[in-house]
């Protein structure tokens, strides 16, 4: 199906093509929203638009034969959300970039923080750079290609967040709330790391000179977009979720450019 062609289709069924109105975390947080008023196999519609940039032999692997449930980290730094399977075993991890800038993790904040025992995250170096916040003249023989925002002139060299991510589960890997039991990542090759990107970038492009680049996937919103209307078109006679369709919907306008 052409973007056309889902364009036409959602109009004939009163939606409107509309994500320039929305900032990417309010539709990060739609996205995430939606699994509580959908079914459970609208659910499952659901995460395999989010993992449609997967080769499907990869994704099966992972994921087949699972109970999934979202989940969101809720930790800064940390991923937007990911998906869970039944244990607490995290199967996904999801980065969501419409058009806000990459954001940056300082060395400060990663050293010394236990890695993933993988030749990935094992092999990251830290470049030589200047300790702490300072000012860009004080930055001397910074190999650093990264630094975190300018707040009051100064700033830190640090890393592309998809490199803390990837690299460690410190922060971000961690009791549900509210006592919903425990979330675990022994091996990070046995989760798929997925950048949703409103321009289908690699994660090399979003974040130039990124360590763990490669390790990421890519699911534009255009793929994202046609696994959804699979969803909403099953939710739409799911009689036991009155409602779910019209969830579903609401999530197209969002990432659906007119």
């Amino acid at each position: 199906m052409t973007r056309d062609d889902l364009i036409s289709r959602m109009r004939s069924h009163g939606l409107t093509p509309r994500a320039s109105e929305f900032s990417e975390r309010y539709a990060t947080d739609g996205i995430f929203g939606l699994f509580e008023h959908v079914g459970s196999h609208t659910a499952w519609l659901v995460h395999n638009a989010l993992l449609a940039g997967v080769e499907p032999v990869q994704r099966d692997r992972i994921i087949s034969g699972q109970e999934l449930w979202s989940w969101t980290p809720g930790a800064n730094p940390g991923p937007d959300f990911g998906i869970l399977n039944a244990d607490g075993r995290v199967l996904a991890v999801f980065e969501h970039k419409r058009d806000a800038y990459s954001n940056v993790t300082s060395y400060g904040t990663f050293q010394g923080r236990r890695r993933f025992n993988d030749p990935v995250a094992q092999s990251l170096i830290i470049p030589e750079h200047t300790p702490g916040m300072h000012t860009p003249e004080e930055c001397r023989g910074c190999e650093a290609h990264w630094h975190t925002g300018l707040r009051n002139g100064r700033w830190s060299a640090g890393m592309p967040q998809i490199d803390f991510y990837r690299s460690t589960p410190d922060r971000w890997v961690r009791p549900l709330r509210n006592g919903g039991g425990t979330v675990h990542l022994p091996d990070p090759t046995e989760a798929l790391w997925v950048l949703l990107d409103r321009h289908g970038r690699t994660a090399e492009e979003a974040f130039p000179q990124a360590h763990t680049s490669a390790a990421w996937h890519t699911t534009s919103y255009q793929d994202f977009a046609l696994g959804l209307w699979t969803a909403y078109e099953h939710a739409m006679n799911d009689t036991a979720v009155p409602m779910g369709a019209e969830h579903v919907g609401g999530v197209l306008e969002m990432v659906v450019y007119p």
